[in-house]
This record gives structure tokens, sequence and C-alpha cells, in this order.
């Protein structure tokens, strides 16, 4: 029996907003929760307010009855009807309907003192009831208070521990990465524009002197770079015009000692016009501190962040700006505090420590790196 590792449904809210159906996304159906318990706080404070209220009327009548208690007892006696001591008491006191009525129906033992001073207390409560549920009714962030301490009460009541685990979806999905072992590979780049990549295991260790084996370049065609590499490096192209290519090394074609490879514009797009000068592999857990040197052939040096190359688009970008006539010869990998050594054909060097060079961005055009005159002997040929 076999089940699914990850499955996904879809879900249609469908619900009434104002009596008429409406298709509600997960934000919605939350607004409208918060609205409906808004409407219930706002109810339930006004129905608790009309309540205190209407007590505190009958409880205003009482105590003026009971100041004047020997004039309420005489209106009583002397009354035919107690619809009669009602009228009395109203003209007397100046009290509505329902507070004669209660003063009519008062028991004997409100007239005690003790009694009298309950009423004065309950009186002065519901006095105090009524001006928070006023504040309450005219204050939007007291009502939202409200809703989040009873949302806190039912979950400590009501609530349990998650039956289910939620996870990302970064955690949950997986990427072509996952599945692909991080081996060790030899990518090999040819001059007419061919590449390929073979594991390391297709070539055994020799000794000295050894003949070597064929890395499968076609007729006509020459190996321009070769350098290893693991899987999961992102390998950067970069053209005599400047610009960069990005790709994973488990996206290049692996290929046989025979193999012929494929075009570099089948694999990242590097236009037939461009020609690979330098090629660097970067690994995902190199440290902030990892640079890339640039030089041209006119002598321009220049020092970029690695990391500023991690996500680059499919049709590239441009890594440095190059005057007219100059090019991008070599690209290098370095740490601070390490130097570079560039040469001429002349056979004249110069070591150049990096800190001396400040970074600059993606698009900066460097500094001079050393003379360079119109003599093409002069122009630099090689660093390291």
């Amino acid at each position: 029996m076999h089940t699914q590792l990850q499955s996904k449904f879809n879900c249609n809210f469908t619900g009434l907003v104002d009596n008429a159906p409406q298709t509600l996304s997960l934000k919605d159906i939350l607004d409208r929760f918060v609205e409906f318990r808004e409407q219930v706080i706002r109810r339930r404070a006004q129905a608790e307010l009309n309540k205190a209220s209407a007590r505190d009327e009958i409880v205003v009548g009482m105590m003026t009855a009971l100041k004047d208690i020997d004039a309420v007892i005489s209106i009583l006696q002397s009354a035919e009807s107690t619809t009669d001591a009602s009228a009395q008491l109203s003209a007397r006191f100046g009290l509505n309907e329902r507070q004669s009525s209660s003063v009519v129906d008062m028991q004997l033992r409100s007239l005690t003192k003790s009694h009298a001073a309950k009423i004065e207390a309950e009186h002065n409560k519901l006095v105090a009831t009524m001006d928070d549920l006023r504040g309450l009714l005219g204050s939007e962030e007291r009502i939202r208070e409200v809703m989040k301490a009873e949302a806190k009460e039912i979950a400590q009541k009501f609530g349990r521990d998650r039956r289910t685990e939620l996870i990302s979806e970064e955690e949950g999905s997986i990427a072509a990465v996952d599945v692909i072992p991080n081996n060790e590979s030899f990518v090999l780049i040819s001059e007419l524009g061919f590449i390929k990549r073979m594991p390391s295991s297709l070539y055994n260790t020799t000794n000295r002197g050894a003949a070597g084996s064929s890395g499968g370049v076609r007729e006509a065609d020459e190996l321009s770079h070769c350098f290893p590499c693991r899987d999961h490096d992102r390998v950067l192209m970069f053209t005599n015009k400047g610009e960069v290519y990005s790709c994973f090394a488990y996206d290049i074609p692996a290929a046989s000692k025979q193999g012929k490879g494929r075009s570099l514009h089948q694999v990242v797009g590097i236009p037939a016009d461009r020609r690979v000068t330098s090629v660097v592999s970067v690994s995902d857990e190199a440290n902030e501190d990892l640079r890339l040197v640039f030089l041209t052939r006119k002598g321009l040096i220049m020092k970029v962040q690695a990391k500023k190359f991690e996500k680059l688009r499919a049709s590239g970008k441009k890594a440095i700006k190059l005057n007219p006539g100059d090019e991008l010869a070599w690209v290098r990998l370095a740490q601070p505090g390490e130097g570079i050594f560039a040469c001429n054909s002349q056979g004249l060097g110069i070591t150049i420590k990096l800190d001396t060079i400040r970074d600059t961005s993606t698009i900066g055009m460097g500094v001079k790196a050393m003379n360079v005159g119109q003599d093409s002997n002069t122009q630099p040929v090689g660093m390291d």
C-alpha cells in the first residue's frame, strides 16, 4: 500500500454577506467574523446598559421616597387604591409611573436605615456600570480589547493541542536540489562554446608521465575551461563583454568521456557572439568574505562580493563596465588578505593585495592594476 507524501486540495468559501452569496477569501472570512464579534459585543453592552438604566430609574424613585418617608406613608394611608396612591406620589415627588408603582410595592423592611444604605450603594454601582458601558460603546479600541480577552478565555476553556502540524511551504516543498546527490564533478567548456559535466569517478588517479584520457572534444575544437566542482555549486560564466551567466552544476547536461556536450546557448542562453573567458564555481556554503576579482585586457582590476551573484536572471547580467575596445579577460575567487598576481607577455608581473582594492558594485569599472600601452606585448596575459 502506498500513500502520498504530499496532497493539495482547494476550498471554496461561499457565504452570505448582507443576505447575498459571495465567494470569500480567508482574509474576508476573518474580517466578517471580526465584524460579527463587534456587533455581538455592542448589542450585549447596549442591552446591559438598558437593563442597568431601567433598574437605576427604580432605585432613584425609591431613594426619593425614602427621603420623605412620612409623607409617603400619609399618602398611602389616605389613598383609596393603589392607582390613586401612585398618582398622588407622582404629583408630590415628580415620579413617573414605574417609579411610583415601585414605591407603592415597597415592603416595610425597606424602611430601615440598613436597607436605605443598600439602595444608595446599588445606585452608585449602577451609575459606575452605566458609565463604563457608555465608554465601551464609544471606543473601538476597547471593543477590540474585549474581543481579544474573550477569545483567549474561550481558547483556555475549550482549547486543546493541535493534532496536525503546520509547516511552511519552503519546508514542505521538495525542490530538485533535494533529490540530486551533491557529487564531485568536472565541467568542461570548449572554444566553440560547448559544455558538459562528467562525474569525477570517470577519471582514475595516474602516475606522473601517464598519457591521460580523452575529454571528448569535437574535431577542430579545443578545450578552453576545465574545473572541478560539486553538483550543487553555482557556476558563474563570464563573457568577454563583461556579462555573467549562471546555472547550477546539476543543470549542466551530464555526459560520458566521449560525449561532445551541448551548446552554451542551450544551457544558459549565452549568445553566439559572446565568448566565455572565465568560469568559477561558488558553493552555497561560501562565506560573506569571498570575493570575485576581475581583470581586463587593458589592465583594469575590480573586486566584488561573490554573494552579489547568487541570484541572476536567465538572460544574464552586466558584471563589469568596460571601456571601448576593452574586454574582460580573467575572473578569480579570493579571500581577504590574499594577493593577486598578474603578468604580461614580456614577463613583467605585479602582485596586488586585495585589501588595497575597495569593493565596487556589480557594474563598476574598476581601477588600474598595471600600465598598459598600445603594444599588445604589454597587455596582461594571466592572473592568479
